[in-house]
């Protein structure tokens, strides 16, 4: 009977809505912005000084009202305090965590992680970093791949020895490796390497595959190599744990955690990367590192909450493992917010082929005041072109005895052109955004302080 009541409240009631459906902004022209777009990953592209900083401010006013949770990167000092502050007006600054050097907070990514490919991929991702082009030539794929296998072998061997994968652990195991066959069976450095100690203590288990592996790299493999290839990867490997090994990455990002990705995935925490990318490599790492984690986190666990992943000025945050996962992290409730200039800057960084395949991503697009001409007409190209009717006036005129006569005749038909003309980016004013979403196209004005005064695009 139960099962008849509840049946028949439900059909009274009629469906249930969809939360991908609430809507978050009002464009106040009948176009909102919903849940579902956000996941389906935004760009935001405006010359400096034209209004980014004052669109933005109202999409995270609308997910933080929404109970998103988050992670902010950071290229500028100043994006710390604007978003505390946004937080405090939303009401939710006891959600808002800043990881920075003072702050008190700490978070481990190796902290309960037992998946070695996982914790490798890590460290390539941060050596890339830290190295982008890592000046090996044409074959990037190949040193690559080295410093695949070192890592990997590096930390089965810290796995085995100390039942954790610990950054400061295998940083020193990496210390004591031998570069020839002669220093591996040199009594000296079987005595005081900790590598080799290491090695000594895990040979009775040399039926674990990855141990075998592992002792069977650093004891016959790494040192046969030539001194080219030992030198190009050790100093890659040495500069990535260097950097955090010492302060403020160690403090920050090793011991024992004071909040987790879940707390952001699924508890509504706000984490702001508080160094930033701007001010030494410390910062870009440190931003790279809480983006492979946040991005390698969210596909793996269930989700009863929203997030949200941004990054103002990205090409100076953008990583890898980000241009991997904007397709599918739309999948796990994740908005991706991605700002930046313009087309130039992004090449700079990424590469033009990546760049292409970055925003050919992200479903809604944001233009705002444009100075970069191929910008303007790469964003004209987004919106695309219509058939406009043009009309043709033809004057004649004519001479003969009677005098002179003139004619006129005119004729219409259509022609294709710019939906949106690329000199309109170069008209708008601050503020003024055009919007593309599903081949919509519209005006939308922003408002910095007070989203909603004057027509402006309002918070729902």
């Amino acid at each position: 009977m139960n099962a008849l009541f509840s049946f028949l409240e439900r059909v009274a009631a009629g469906p249930v809505p969809n939360s991908l459906d609430r809507s978050v902004l009002d464009f106040r022209n009948g176009r909102f912005l919903r849940v579902r777009a956000l996941m389906e990953a935004i760009l935001v592209m405006a010359s400096i000084g034209k209004g980014k900083t004052t669109l933005v401010r109202t999409i995270l006013l609308g997910m933080l009202q929404h109970r998103f949770g988050g992670l902010v990167m950071v290229v500028k000092k100043s994006q710390i305090q604007d978003f505390q502050d946004l937080c405090r007006q939303s009401g939710r600054e006891r959600d808002c965590i800043v990881i920075a050097p003072g702050s008190g907070q700490v978070f481990n990514p190796l902290q309960g992680e037992t998946d070695i490919s996982e914790v490798t991929d890590l460290l390539v991702e941060l050596a890339d970093i830290l190295t982008p082009s890592s000046g090996k030539g044409g074959n990037e794929s190949f040193w690559r791949e080295q410093l695949v296998i070192i890592l990997k072998n590096l930390f089965a061997l810290c796995y085995a020895v100390h039942g954790r994968f610990d950054l400061i652990l295998a940083a020193d195991l990496f210390d004591g490796r031998p570069v020839s066959l002669a220093e591996v069976n040199d009594p000296a450095w079987q005595q005081r390497s900790v590598l080799a100690l290491a090695i000594a203590s895990v040979r009775h288990r040399m039926g674990d595959t990855h141990i075998r592996l592992a002792v069977e790299y650093f004891t016959r493999t790494y040192p046969t190599h030539g001194d080219r290839l030992q030198g190009s990867v050790a100093a890659v490997v040495s500069g990535v744990f260097d950097r955090l090994r010492r302060p403020p990455l160690a403090d920050l990002f090793t011991g024992e955690s004071t909040f987790s990705m879940v707390d952001i995935l699924n508890g509504g925490k706000i984490v702001v990367v508080g160094m930033p990318a701007l001010d030494s490599i410390d910062g870009r790492i440190a931003n790279g590192l809480m983006q492979f984690v946040f991005c390698r986190t969210a596909p793996r666990m269930p989700r009863r909450n929203n997030a949200f992943l941004i990054s103002d000025e990205c090409q100076e945050t953008i990583t890898q493992e980000v241009m991997r996962k904007v397709a599918v992290l739309r999948e796990y409730r994740v908005a991706t917010i991605l700002l930046t200039q313009n087309l130039a800057v992004l090449d700079d960084r990424i590469g033009q082929t990546a760049r292409e395949g970055l925003c050919g991503l992200m479903t809604t697009k944001i233009f705002g005041p444009q100075g970069h001409a191929a910008t303007r007409q790469w964003a004209a190209e987004q919106i695309g072109k219509q058939k406009t009717p043009v009309e043709t006036t033809t004057k004649g005129r004519s001479s003969g005895k009677h005098g002179a006569g003139h004619s006129t005749s005119s004729s219409s038909h259509e022609v294709w052109d710019y939906r949106v003309p690329p000199s309109r980016f170069a008209e708008l004013e601050v503020g003024e955004t055009i919007c593309l979403r599903d081949g919509d196209a519209w005006l939308a004005r922003w408002q910095k302080d007070t989203p909603g005064k004057g027509g402006t695009v309002r918070v729902v």
